[in-house]
């Protein structure tokens, strides 16, 4: 797994458990939908200020989202 995809993981996950819709947290961002969309699937590559906006979206601090040791949003999920 790339560093990008590990990064869209932490933002992703986080999202979804905190019940936050891409609409919500992009419009608290200051971002489009799209712009979002495009970030959690790897399809763009932020730049810092923006990574700044969606830490403080999901009310948490910019180094979780790079807390890549930390297994918690790398988890299997099992239903």
């Amino acid at each position: 797994m790339t560093t990008l995809e590990k990064l869209a993981k932490h933002i992703k996950k986080p999202r979804k458990i905190r019940g936050i819709s891409a609409d919500k947290l992009a419009y608290s961002c200051g971002l489009s939908k799209t712009a979002l969309s495009y970030i959690e699937r790897c399809l763009k590559d932020p730049k810092l200020s923006t990574l700044e906006k969606i830490a403080y979206g999901l009310d948490v601090p910019l180094r979780e989202l790079f807390n890549f040791n930390y297994a918690k949003y790398d988890k299997t999920e099992r239903r």
